[in-house]
């Protein structure tokens, strides 16, 4: 902190909050690492974006991914309001693991 005796006489103290310089938004870091993985898929997996309608059905790996990731989305959109309404549930994750174990015993 700045005090009045600090400042020599006749100097003025500095005014307001230091300047701060332009970054990028923190939101732009997900989906800059997102569009780096989809250009590594691109570049490197040919068939990773080929996508096939069968039977009134979209097949593909595309289709793949969104179908395992919907419970995750799910579960991390749930425990979002959670959190942002003050509440703190951790039993969720273990709830999940538990889950993912029997299922995996029952295979």
């Amino acid at each position: 902190m700045l005090e009045t005796a600090d400042i020599p006489s006749g100097e003025a103290a500095p005014a307001g909050p230091p300047e701060r310089t332009k970054s990028l938004p923190q939101e732009i870091w997900p989906l800059a690492a997102l569009g780096l993985v989809l250009i590594f898929n691109i570049l490197f997996t040919p068939g990773f974006f080929h996508l096939e309608w069968r039977e009134g059905h979209l097949f593909g790996s595309v289709i793949d991914v969104l179908n395992r990731g919907t419970p995750v989305m799910l579960l991390a959109l749930g425990m979002t309001l959670v959190i942002a309404t003050g509440g703190v549930d951790l039993s969720v994750g273990a709830v999940m693991a538990i889950s993912g174990t029997v299922a995996a015993a029952l295979i």
